[in-house]
Formats: structure tokens, sequence, C-alpha cells
């Protein structure tokens, strides 16, 4: 036997638009809960970040300083968020150095830029500022720095030790109470990150 004629009713499936509207809604206060969480979340990586960078060069030049046998250092420029590293080679003899960052000091990593939503609370040292400083734009490895804006150095001996103490409070712009502290001890040279 043949059916022919007959149709079959399709159905199709879907959402109505008040099914619709109430799913964007639900998104809409998940993301006005979920929103400034979500902001400061984000905050706090990004100061995480520049914290561990900085962390990171102050290992770095007191390892150079380690295996090397030279005195080693960074430029903190608070100011101007950002740091480089260098060599201290100006002193009085070819064991004792200024422990400062003088025009003429051979840079290893010219600045490194820190975000601009890192926020210093505190910075004390057992050394004065440094002298102002400014990007000369040339590359790292023999460049020479200039000056422009109070900055702080952090110079590290041939046997690990640091010259000065130093001790930085930090956090994320918008959250005042959320901060991170570095700190360098000078008869060990040991580098510390405390939240």
């Amino acid at each position: 036997m043949e059916t022919r004629g007959i149709k079959t009713a399709t159905r199709f499936h879907g959402f109505t638009f008040v099914e619709v509207m109430v799913v964007v809604a639900l998104i809409g206060i998940l993301a006005a809960i979920t929103g400034p969480k979500w902001s400061n979340f984000i905050s706090r990586s990004l100061a995480r970040g520049a914290v561990n960078d900085l962390r990171g060069a102050l290992l770095t030049a007191r390892s150079d300083a380690l295996t090397r046998k030279r005195f080693s250092g960074i430029v903190l420029d608070f100011s101007g968020h950002r740091f480089l590293r260098f060599v201290d080679s100006s002193g009085v003899s070819g064991t004792t150095r200024n422990c400062r960052f003088d025009n003429g000091e051979r840079i290893l990593q010219d600045w490194q830029e820190l975000p601009s939503r890192l926020l210093f609370h505190q910075q004390a040292s057992s050394m004065s500022p440094e002298p102002p400083l400014r990007s000369c734009d040339n590359q790292a490895g023999g460049t020479v720095g200039t000056a422009q804006s109070g900055s702080y150095a952090i110079v590290f001996r041939p046997d690990g030790s640091s010259c000065a103490t130093l001790a930085v409070k930090m956090g994320a712009r918008g959250n005042p109470n959320d901060t991170f502290r570095l700190a360098v001890f000078p008869a060990t040279g040991m580098v510390t990150v405390e939240n």
C-alpha cells in the first residue's frame, strides 16, 4: 500500500523570545556581580607580575655578581616605573666600588618598563637616592645613562652580598590594602617577596 499525499507534521524546536530575554538578563546580572572582582584579579595579576620581574632582575644581578666576580646591580626608577641592570665599575680600587649608578657605567639590560597601574606606596634604602636618570635610547651592552629623575641602586658584591638594604611596598592601583613587599638584605643579598 502506498501512502501518497499524506504529509507528516514536522515539529521545530527553538527558544521563545521570553526564554532568550531571561538568559540575557541572567548573563547581565552575573557580569555585574563578577565585573569588579575580575578587574581586581587582573590588577593583582599585573602587580604580581611586576613584582616577579623586579625580583628576577635583582636575582639576575646577584647571580651575575657571583659568577663573574664583579659588582653588578639594578637601578629602580620609581617615578618612571622602570628599572635597568648595570655593572658598577667606578670606585676607589679594584675591590671597592661606590655602589651607585654613575654616568658611563656599563648597562647590561636597558630600561624595562613596569605597568603604570603599579603603585609604589613606600620605598626605603640604606643608601640615599641616586642622582636622576634618563634613557639614552641605546641598546643594552655598553650604553650610557644620564640624569633625569630620582631612583635607587642596589648593587651586589662579588660574594653575593648587597651594598645596601632595600624595602619596597607596592600594589595595584585601586587596591590600596592588597600590597606586596619586596626586600633585599645586605649581609646575604637575599631577595624576598611577601604578600
